[in-house]
């Protein structure tokens, strides 16, 4: 029998879960590195509509991507529940840390196999990479 990882991409196990709207998501609670609240974003020219712009966190200049937007959702005035979470993914250049900007965090849990698959995102710059797996917690795929 195929491990889910085999099947899937995206191994089960423990995730910190974010609400994006009305739907909860998970990440891969390795890959992530820390939970900032909203802070200064300073924006970048140019830079596509989901890319919200980069912030300074200690002396690193961190992207921060606005996941509402990446996933084709409308967007949102900011609220004191926004937080930024920092994902880090190792590279041929060293380590590379990127900023998601979610509605909220909920919690770190298990996530069954059947509620993880692949990262939704494909797009160059985006944070695919970032993790080995995304989960719906609470909607079916």
């Amino acid at each position: 029998m195929q491990s889910m990882e085999e099947k899937t991409g995206a191994p089960a196990g423990k995730f910190l879960t974010f609400r994006l709207g009305a739907e909860e998501y998970g990440l891969g609670i390795l890959k992530v590195r820390e939970i900032i609240g909203l802070t200064r974003i300073t924006r970048v020219p140019r830079a596509p509509e989901f890319v919200r712009g980069v912030i300074n966190l200690r002396g690193k200049v961190i992207p921060v991507l606005d996941l509402r937007r990446r996933f084709g959702m409308p967007g949102m005035p900011d609220s004191p529940q926004n937080c930024i979470i920092v994902v880090e993914k190792a590279s041929a250049e060293g380590v590379l840390a990127v900023g998601a900007l979610v509605d909220s965090v909920s919690e770190v849990r298990n996530i069954e196999e059947s509620n993880s698959r692949k990262p939704p995102l494909s797009a160059p710059g985006s944070i695919q990479g970032s993790s080995r797996a995304w989960a719906r917690a609470r909607r079916k795929w």
